[in-house]
């Protein structure tokens, strides 16, 4: 009995053209993908990859005690291309390299893997749509591990449902996506062999995107996007399938991990939505149609893919312009703080859910050392949000009073919108904005106002 799936449509081969085709996709995708990388702040999650390559490796507060060492694969990777000379320093653009060639090579690995199961066509469509697609830009613009997910669950299905299966191939992919990032282990929903009850098939794609929308991974996609996968799901091959239902599994737990790993499934059933329109409308066509009948039908046709694809040009347009990488600018917010260090005191700044982000600019060599401070100028403290923000506040103007220390705030102009009015009034009083960082993002304002004492000491 055969393991993997026959092959499932008669894909033509490679030829110089096509092969041409997908080397262009991929050189916009490049384009893409380094386009801006040095220029935007690090995020939440990249200052935990900071941190982690920070952290001594041993010793009770060392890196195989944090929690990135249960995925630890690219980390290590990471500290033995700086430690080597490889990647210069652990700045924005440097570190973020390894992750672009991830997220490039998934593109090209995209239309290689499904033109043996969907065609030539669908493949090459599939990549430039990846290739543009602002989710998966900037996660390849993003220091975190979750960019390689969506490359090894490719490489993983293919090694399953070849010609022949490579089994051990397969297994040793899904230990690498689990050594990579904690989703990665649901790679080895890949390894499913088609049942035998059609009605199982049938019900597998319907199960993965109900899960992604129950997850709230969904949106992420852009909803056109959604609308045209749905449509395309009776018609994707059983491996496509399973690379959506792989991270699907998790979404309710990660919902951002998960629409990253289930986009390259998503966009292939898109595909095959638009294809399978196209084919409907020229079916619908007189017996002989005229030249003009069969241009108006298949431009008629292709107004949803098209929708899609101008969606998604025009989002990743405002990503990697207006809104500066979807990232507030702490790096600019930093420089501000550090231009009020004068010598004479020090400075104690706080900030609220991304605090981490500013420590990594403010204090870099703040986790070499356990038990040292390398940075005794400048302290960073990490503020709560509603009704504790009012008590944590006036601690942090109490003790920069007892200390002789100047106090500064860094907050999101969400974060001071949502505030309570005591505590907006209590920073109206005692607080001053030195500067205002503009941020606009699609998830909203994510301006940065640097707030300074105004009770500066002597």
């Amino acid at each position: 009995m055969r393991l993997a799936s026959p092959p499932l449509v008669a894909a033509p081969a490679w030829s110089g053209r096509t092969l041409g085709m997908l080397a262009a996709i991929t050189l916009v995708a490049a384009v893409l993908r380094l386009w801006g990388v040095r220029d935007w702040s690090f995020d939440g999650a990249e200052a935990t990859t900071f941190r982690a390559l920070q952290l001594p490796l041993g010793g009770e507060a060392g890196f195989y005690a944090a929690p990135e060492s249960r995925a630890p694969l690219l980390h290590l990777l990471l500290r033995a291309l700086v430690d080597h000379g490889v990647l210069p320093s652990l700045g924005e653009g440097s570190l973020r390299l390894p992750f672009v060639f991830f997220g490039l090579l998934t593109v090209p690995v995209l239309g290689l893997v499904l033109r043996r199961w969907c065609g030539l066509g669908v493949a090459l469509a599939a990549a430039l749509l990846l290739a543009i697609h602002p989710l998966h830009v900037q996660a390849s613009q993003t220091a975190a591990t979750p960019v390689v997910v969506p490359l090894l669950l490719l490489l993983a299905a293919a090694a399953f449902h070849g010609e022949r299966p490579r089994w051990l191939a397969g297994l040793a992919l899904v230990l690498l996506a689990g050594f990579a990032d904690p989703l990665g282990y649901a790679a080895v929903v890949t390894a499913w062999r088609r049942p035998g009850r059609r009605a199982v098939g049938r019900i597998v794609p319907w199960l993965a995107l109900g899960l992604l929308l129950l997850g709230g991974a969904l949106p992420a996609w852009r909803w056109p996007l959604v609308a045209l996968a749905g449509f395309g799901l009776p018609f994707a091959p059983w491996p496509v399938q399973l690379v959506l239902l792989a991270p699907a599994v998790l979404a309710p737990f990660a919902p951002a991990e998960a629409a990253l790993g289930a986009l390259p499934g998503g966009i292939a059933a898109a595909v095959l939505a638009a294809v399978d329109l196209v084919r409907r409308w020229r079916g619908s066509l007189p017996v002989a149609p005229t030249a003009t009948g069969r241009a108006t039908a298949v431009a008629t046709a292709g107004l949803a893919p098209a929708l899609v694809a101008v969606t998604l040009a025009v989002d990743t347009f405002l990503l990697l312009g207006l809104h500066q990488g979807a990232r507030p600018p702490w790096r600019d917010a930093a420089r501000v703080v550090l231009r009020s260090y004068d010598g004479s005191h020090s400075l104690w700044v706080g900030a609220m859910a991304e605090h981490e982000v500013l420590r990594c600019y403010l204090r870099p060599r703040h986790w070499c050392e356990p038990g040292s401070d390398p940075h005794p100028h400048v302290q960073v403290h990490s503020l709560p949000g509603g009704d504790e923000a009012l008590a944590a506040v006036q601690d942090l103007l109490a003790m920069a009073a007892e200390r002789q220390r100047l106090p500064l705030l860094v907050l999101r102009a969400d974060e001071r919108a949502a505030l309570p009015e005591a505590v907006r009034t209590l920073l109206t009083q005692r607080f001053v904005v030195q500067q205002m960082l503009a941020a606009p993002t699609a998830q909203g304002d994510r301006s940065l106002l640097v707030l300074r004492g105004l009770d500066t000491p002597p």
